[in-house]
């Protein structure tokens, strides 16, 4: 069954993940970014009032936990994401002129000035205390940081990474 997995020692991993809810014209993005030995360094969560396709509500979390990660230094870093078809065009030399293909322009100009080793897809249990985080924050309109903490409410999510 395909978990979350340590980066190397002396790199640091950053999960990202969105959760839409058109019904509410909002989503919610999350981002963690956890050490080699699986502790949680940073993480932050946020609720975007603004009605996008899931597509783009993933990439503009990749493009807020690029900022998080430059923002923190924890770097160098490896990117995690569930959605492969971010990943893809991330990956890809493709310009695509949409309002995902803006967000992923000003991702890869990010990705160019720091210290990213490499930007990966990953299965939804390999990311489950994001994916768990932004599901949350659709109920809250503030914006959260946590600094080498997270919210008791995914304690157990992180917890079942540690112990992988």
């Amino acid at each position: 069954m395909p978990r979350w997995h340590a980066p190397n020692e002396g790199v640091y991993k950053l999960n990202t993940d969105a959760a839409v809810d058109s019904e509410n014209n909002c989503f919610g993005l999350s981002m963690v970014i956890k050490n080699h030995l699986g502790m949680v360094m940073a993480c932050s969560s946020q609720k975007v009032v603004r009605l996008v396709s899931p597509y783009v509500a993933e990439a503009m979390t990749t493009l807020k936990g690029i900022i998080f990660v430059t923002d923190t230094g924890l770097q160098p870093v490896n990117i995690e994401l569930d959605a492969l078809n971010v990943v893809n065009l991330i990956k890809s030399d493709l310009q695509v002129a949409t309002d995902v293909g803006l967000v992923i322009c000003d991702i890869k100009d990010r990705l160019n000035k720091m210290g990213c080793i490499a930007v990966v897809f990953v299965p939804r249990l390999a990311n489950v205390v994001v994916y768990n985080l932004s599901k949350l924050m659709l109920a809250y309109d503030d914006d959260y940081y946590w600094m080498e903490s997270y919210p008791p409410s995914v304690e157990r999510f992180v917890r079942d990474d540690h112990l992988v």
